[in-house]
């Protein structure tokens, strides 16, 4: 009963992906978002949450393809519980926002 080891590829990125959209998020320096630093150097108008997004996003994407490879499983776990705590507190963020408008 040899064990397989799983192979390194392109799913082991997923965890990878997982872990820069966390410090996208997270780490700041200078008062300031790592994200909202990329924004700004990128020039963009768009919130440092859809960068978070697009990166969580990518790595359920590459989670889901390549299962079979190395931290696949893992970066796929990690970025669907984020990104539905990420939906669920935009849901209720909007309602809060509905709440105080009828009040």
């Amino acid at each position: 009963m040899a064990k397989t080891r799983k192979p390194l590829g392109w799913g082991s990125i997923s965890l990878f992906v997982f872990v820069c959209s966390t410090f996208v998020s997270f780490w700041s320096f200078n008062r300031q978002l790592l994200g909202e630093h990329i924004v700004d150097y990128l020039h963009l108008d768009i919130s440092y949450i859809v960068i978070t997004i697009v990166l969580l996003g990518l790595s359920i994407i590459l989670g889901w393809k390549f299962p079979k490879h190395l931290f696949s499983k893992s970066g796929l776990i990690s970025s669907s519980i984020f990104l539905n705590l990420l939906l669920v507190l935009f849901v209720i963020d909007i309602i809060l926002s509905i709440f105080n408008m009828v009040l």
